[in-house]
C-alpha cells in the first residue's frame, strides 16, 4: 500500500505543478489607471478568465491551464499572450488612436 501511494504522488505531482500564471502592469494613455479596469484572457474566442487591474495598474491571472497562444482584452482592444507553465510577466500599454483603443505589449 505504501508503494502505491508513493507512486501516485510521483505521478500526480508534475501535473499539479503545471498550472500557468501570468501577471504584469497596464498603463492607459501613459498613465496608471487610477481606477479598477476589467481585463480578460481569451483563448480560441472564449473568455477563460477575467480579472481586474488595480488602480496602480497591476493584474494577475493564476491557476490557468497552459494553452499556448491567447489574447488579453482590455476595453475592446487585444494583444497576444502565450501561456507558459511558469509564471511570466507581461506589461501592456493601452492607448487611443483616432478614438479607438489599441493594446500593445511594452
Amino acid at each position: 500500500m505504501k508503494r502505491t501511494v508513493a507512486a501516485l504522488i510521483i505521478l500526480v505531482a508534475p501535473f499539479g505543478a503545471s498550472a500557468a500564471a501570468f501577471y504584469g502592469s497596464l498603463t492607459i494613455d501613459g498613465q496608471l489607471p487610477g481606477r479598477e479596469v476589467p481585463i480578460e484572457l481569451v483563448c480560441a474566442n472564449t473568455v477563460i478568465a477575467s480579472e481586474t487591474v488595480d488602480p496602480r495598474g497591476s493584474y494577475r491571472f493564476t491557476n490557468l491551464a497552459p494553452r499556448g497562444d491567447c489574447v488579453v482584452r482590455v476595453q475592446g482592444a487585444t494583444a497576444p499572450v502565450v501561456l507558459y507553465p511558469n509564471p511570466t510577466r507581461f506589461d501592456y500599454a493601452l492607448t487611443h488612436l483616432s478614438g479607438r483603443p489599441v493594446l500593445k505589449q511594452r
